[in-house]
């Protein structure tokens, strides 16, 4: 560890077993540094010039005042320019905050008698285990004037922070009302002789590891960092983590210090975020803080149930392992008729204490047992037996959902991302193949629009989980019409191979016939785009889409089309296979609507 002589102004290194006592400065970067290069090659004189040697200077008096020779601060006793020095820094710093006698937190951009709400130092990343790892905080403002210590602040920094007073005080009662009044004399006593409390000995094993990943995690919402990757980096002490830095990695830094805690935590509350789409875990800390979330308890009213529980989570094969009370939700059908469930978290939500987070589920039909999050923005709170509640649902129709708690059960389920999803051919659906267009009049319709995008007379399904897509055919001077169609892949068992292939439906639609009910203040064109953007979206604005009797969902369709001479539009899905590998074909034949359209076999 390398610090700084108060005196000289020199930098000294220490090795673990014989650092001096030393106080630490908090502080956030601001013009002009004091840095590791400037103490280390350029003369006193050279740097008394930049705009933050007075907080350095301001930092060093205060600590001399209280009887230090030695000082840490990040901007100088720190080499940045080397990546092993900084990666073990990072790695270290929680520790290193934590065994300083003595923390000075400057506010640069507040005055005497604040408010402290509107300090920038409350919104950094860094910060936050600058405040919870010491235990001696001490306030100043910008012009090093004391504003009073964290132990007397607690109820001001809770209330700023969301982090409890419990923390704050690092254990101890709010009474004696003074920090330096909680010393004890006897190194072998373990209790604080003024409010009876239990010494700390461990800051992460006695404190901050008693609450679950969930709320530690809310305390980082909404703060901010420079660097992307220093969003997971400053959280490595909060959570007892090591991990080497890869500057460029983005936000899977942050990914990358979940997967370390579910390596060394059955903790469920990992999983109660309430934002992020397609990825097993949250995408930044700001997914957390929905409610407070407990961790499970130690006894439980089934004991024997617990003692044989296996509840360790685990990555492998591109998924999250993890055991959960799950039941199926039977009347919960927000988009289409698919089963869904809910998977209750082991860990308790809310001021009750007996309310359980859960999350909705979506069976992944191969392989076995395995899930993907439905609407992962949104995080379900089960406070009593046979309900629930979405917490942060986009929709006012979504708030509550009902199931039959007889029917849960214990079971180990993988949870996949969306992108695994993607590489599954069971969800990833069948290709479609459009045949040459049957038309009785003169020139012949033409496709105008698609979704999914086509390859010559080839669509490949879409990637979504809902294999629907949209074909808009146009021809001068006659009506527009579409085709709608979705394919999707039985569910298993299968009792043949042919079984496990296809239920697959289309419908047509004249486009007079979508505009009812809208008002039509562009041309057809626009309102045909209008109609494919909406499909590509899953926007329901032209709710007839989505919402037409299950009994015209088949492999047949037809509709009069209303021109100057009414046509039937027939539209035909069937399936052609070659060598193993089956695609979906689809016909469309306009005739007089007297006439019969003879398909090919």
């Amino acid at each position: 560890m390398r610090l700084l002589h108060i005196k000289t102004l020199q930098l000294q290194s220490f090795q673990s077993a014989n650092v001096p006592r030393y106080a630490i400065l908090s502080h956030t970067w601001g013009d002009e540094e004091i840095l590791f290069d400037d103490v280390k090659n350029r003369p006193v004189r050279n740097w008394r010039k930049k705009h933050a040697f007075y907080k350095l200077e301001g930092f060093c008096k205060k600590a001399s005042q209280n009887g230090y020779e030695h000082v840490w601060i990040d901007t100088c006793c720190i080499d940045q320019g080397s990546s092993a020095e900084l990666s073990e820094a990072i790695n270290s710093m929680f520790q290193w905050y934590n065994q300083a006698e003595v923390c000075y937190v400057y506010l640069e951009d507040t005055a005497p008698d604040p408010s402290l709400h509107g300090c920038r130092w409350f919104t950094r990343g860094w910060t936050l285990q600058e405040l919870i790892a010491p235990t001696d905080v001490r306030f100043f403002d910008k012009n090093w004037t004391f504003i009073n210590d964290r132990f007397s602040l607690a109820p001001v920094l809770a209330k700023i922070t969301g982090i409890k007073e419990i923390v704050l005080r690092h254990g101890h009662e709010s009474y004696p009302p003074r920090w330096k009044d909680h010393k004890s004399d006897n190194a072998f006593i373990s209790y604080c002789l003024s409010c009876g409390c239990r010494w700390w000995s461990s800051i992460y094993d006695d404190g901050i590891a008693q609450f679950s990943i969930a709320q530690r995690m809310s305390w980082a919402a909404k703060r901010a960092t420079t660097r992307e990757e220093d969003l997971g980096y400053c959280l490595f002490g909060l959570f007892d983590v090591n991990l080497p830095l890869l500057y460029g990695e983005g936000a899977k830094a942050f990914t990358r210090l979940q997967e370390e805690i579910v390596q060394r935590n059955d903790d469920q509350s990992i999983l109660a975020f309430n934002q992020g789409w397609g990825t097993i875990l949250a995408s930044s800390p700001d997914c957390f803080g929905v409610g407070e979330i407990y961790p499970k308890w130690a006894l439980d009213s089934d004991v024997e149930f617990l003692s044989n529980r296996q509840s360790k989570l685990y990555l492998a094969n591109g998924g999250l392992s993890v055991e959960v009370l799950i039941c199926p939700l039977r009347d919960f059908r927000p988009l289409d008729s698919e089963e869904y469930f809910i998977g209750i978290l082991d860990c308790a939500m809310g001021p009750d204490l007996l309310s359980r987070p859960a999350i909705l589920l979506k069976p992944v039909h191969l392989p076995e047992h395995t899930f993907r999050r439905f609407l992962p923005g949104i995080l379900c709170c089960v406070d009593q037996p046979g309900h629930g509640r979405l917490m942060g649902s986009p929709s006012s129709d979504l708030t509550h959902f009902d199931f039959d708690i007889d029917e849960a059960r214990i079971q180990r389920i993988t949870i996949v991302p969306e992108y695994d999803l993607r590489k599954d051919p069971i969800v990833q659906g069948t290709p479609l193949r459009i045949k040459p267009i049957f038309d009785c009049d003169a020139g012949i319709y033409t496709v105008e629009d698609t979704f999914p995008e086509r390859l010559n007379d080839v669509m490949l399904t879409s990637c979504r989980y809902t294999p629907r897509g949209i074909i808009m055919f146009h021809k001068p001077s006659y009506p527009r019409f579409c085709v709608v169609w979705e394919t999707r892949r039985a569910k298993p068992p299968f009792r043949n191979r042919r079984e496990q292939f296809l239920s697959m439906w289309c419908k047509v639609w004249p486009l007079d016939d979508l505009k009812q009910g809208h008002v039509a203040a562009r041309d057809d064109a626009a309102f045909a785009r209008d109609i494919v953007k909406c499909v590509r979206m899953r926007d329901r604005s032209f709710d007839a889409l989505y919402s037409f009797d299950g009994n015209e969902k088949a492999h047949v369709n037809s509709a009069v089309l209303k021109g100057c001479e009414r046509r039937m539009v027939t539209a035909k899905l069937s399936t052609a296979a070659f060598m193993g590998r089956t695609i979906v074909e689809l016909e469309v034949h306009i005739s007089k609507v007297d006439d019969i359209p003879v398909f090919s076999s």
